[in-house]
């Protein structure tokens, strides 16, 4: 792997990290003659599929889990959390990001997921909130004492590195927004991000900039990278310029493809399918590497539980560094 800078962890260098202690995932990856089981099949990889690249699958929602009103969930954890869990044994994503999440909706649909024995996924919780999360407007029912509010991600793929937390401007404001991600385990090792960029628009773009200089850095450094998340902001939005791949039109200057840039068209564009609830505003996005992945494709579907609907797509990782 190549020389990856790891802010703000205990990995201030590395080459691979230590392996973090979670299962092997269902989805094995050939790399040589072998027989490997693959959904309760056996499969015989030659060497021909071994080289064969990696198509993925990625499930991004903005659950709107504390907000009490609307279509959100103002804590409550079981209906969200079944939906979710559904979603993803119907889907069957490689990685999964969720913006705001209790941390007591994240561990039920963690449970879930597991206990029923069908869909075995690594997972991670990120707080966002500097206080405990509860009021007229906001609910996070407790959990392990504690109301906390934040991101997650899951991922089938066995996490080679524990999350690395990067806070987004401004600091010291009730919700301190991270840029949050992790390395997975695939034929090249990949790191899977999540992010939630905030509602404000004085803040926007500093937030967004802060993001693209450190995902473009590691793509830069040959590493594929996965961004997943809400940007608040449309595909057309100038402040989307550091993220996307210049071949995307405008003024474009960052590494990435969007999965939906195909949408309701044979060329690409900076476009996708509304994913902000009775709107049509795209402002969820599923983010990859240009250079590293190929064959993009993306819709959104739709919700009962949230002012967003989920966005899911899929793109081909390139196995050639």
């Amino acid at each position: 792997m190549p020389h990856l800078s790891w802010p703000g962890s205990r990995y201030a260098s590395l080459t691979r990290g230590p392996m973090v202690a979670t299962a092997r995932p269902a989805r094995l990856l050939c790399r040589s003659v072998t027989i490997c089981a693959l959904a309760g099949a056996l499969l015989l990889c030659t060497e021909a599929t071994a080289s064969a690249d990696t198509t993925l699958r990625f499930w991004h929602f903005n659950m709107c889990g504390a907000k009490i009103a609307d279509y959100c969930n103002g804590g409550a954890n079981q209906p969200v959390s079944n939906a979710i869990k559904s979603s993803i044994e119907n889907y069957k994503p490689d990685a999964v990001s969720l913006n705001e999440a209790c941390e007591s909706q994240w561990g039920t649909t963690y449970w879930n997921l597991n206990a029923a024995g069908i869909w075995s996924m690594n997972s991670r919780f990120v707080a966002t909130r500097t206080r405990k999360l509860e009021g007229p407007d906001f609910n996070c029912n407790p959990y392990d004492g504690n109301r906390r509010f934040g991101n997650v991600l899951f991922s089938r793929q066995t996490i080679l590195l524990e999350p690395s937390q990067v806070p987004l401007p401004p600091a010291n404001t009730t919700e301190t927004r991270k840029l949050w991600c992790m390395v997975v385990d695939l034929h090249r090792d990949t790191v899977y991000c999540t992010v939630h960029i905030t509602r404000d628009d004085a803040d926007k773009r500093a937030q967004i900039e802060r993001v693209a200089s450190t995902v473009n850095q590691w793509v830069d450094d040959g590493i594929p990278v996965v961004l997943m998340g809400d940007f608040n902001v449309t595909p057309d939005d100038d402040r989307l310029d550091p993220i996307y791949d210049s071949a995307l039109g405008g003024d474009a200057h960052g590494r990435f493809e969007e999965v939906d840039e195909y949408h309701n068209s044979s060329t690409r564009c900076r476009c996708g399918e509304a994913t902000q609830h009775g709107t049509n505003r795209k402002i969820d996005y599923i983010f990859v590497s240009a250079r590293d992945f190929y064959d993009v494709d993306g819709d959104a579907t739709t919700s009962s539980y949230s002012d967003h609907d989920p966005l899911r797509g899929s793109a081909t990782l390139d196995h050639t560094p």
